[in-house]
């Protein structure tokens, strides 16, 4: 880690002050209430500490350092774009490659071998997917890592990913789970503006997010539209058209309690 640190310019002085926050640091478990004896850490970062997860940033930013300068490897190449573009992203703890062949695996997994041999930090296969965008492609598993069906889904960062339908999927399960939590706020909510506080707060950021990478088809707007009257003006989950109107200005909240009027 401090090498990490160090070959990303940070001052030997700053080095000093995290060395000292990690040598010679202890560690006790609770198991049914109980303390067991003092242990020492050999290794990792201290948990619970503010600065924990900028340290982790800053070593796994050496692994994408490593694979996106290696000339084995090549990434997809991006519509407009002349030249593989794209081959690595990290979001924390959730990385994902992008390769041109499934032959250039082999080398991705020895460079990211060689970063665990000397940073600690494994991939855990039973946790790892493959997708090849090449649906004729029907294997269970590749180098020891399970491979995600032609045409179905999985998680990742919130989004259902893979080689089905990805629009449909993923708003069908927005739907489902908007569902799913306004059925619980059926049972608290008990005025007109508590619903719209609700459907603001708790429902539009869901919806939103979906949005952000999948456009809405028309199907799931209908009934978006359905699910929003029925809970709004009878305090109902089911989707089923409504005589009343949406009123978008009702989503924007109110100040005062007669403004519902």
């Amino acid at each position: 880690m401090v090498e990490a640190l160090r070959l990303f310019g940070f001052e030997e002085k700053f080095l000093a002050l995290i060395q000292r926050l990690h040598t010679n640091t202890t560690a006790r478990f609770s198991v049914n209430g109980e303390l067991s004896s003092i242990r020492g850490v050999r290794s990792g970062i201290r948990q619970g500490c503010p600065l924990a997860p900028l340290l982790f940033l800053v070593v796994v930013e050496v692994l994408a350092v490593a694979i996106q300068t290696s000339p084995q490897l090549q990434g997809l190449t991006l519509q407009g774009a002349h030249r593989p573009s794209h081959i690595f992203s990290g979001f924390v703890d959730d990385s994902t490659l992008f390769l041109q062949k499934a032959s250039l695996l082999r080398p991705a997994m020895e460079i990211i071998t060689e970063f665990g041999r000397l940073s600690g930090l494994q991939v855990q296969p039973t946790k790892s997917q493959i997708i090849f965008l090449n649906t004729a492609i029907h294997q269970l598993t590749y180098q020891g890592i399970a491979v995600v069906a032609p045409s179905t889904t999985t998680r990742y960062l919130g989004y259902q990913v893979g080689t089905g339908k990805l629009r449909n999927i993923n708003w069908a399960l927005r739907i489902k789970n908007t569902q799913r939590r306004l059925l619980t706020a059926t049972r608290v909510s008990t005025t007109l503006e508590h619903r719209v506080l609700i459907l603001n707060t708790i429902v539009l950021p869901g919806i939103l997010f979906t949005a952000a990478v999948f456009e809405p088809p028309g199907w799931a707007l209908k009934q978006l539209d359905h699910l929003y009257k029925q809970f709004l003006w009878k305090s109902s989950n089911k989707i089923e058209p409504g005589r009343h109107k949406s009123l978008q200005a009702y989503f924007t909240l109110p100040g005062r309690q007669e403004e519902l009027a």
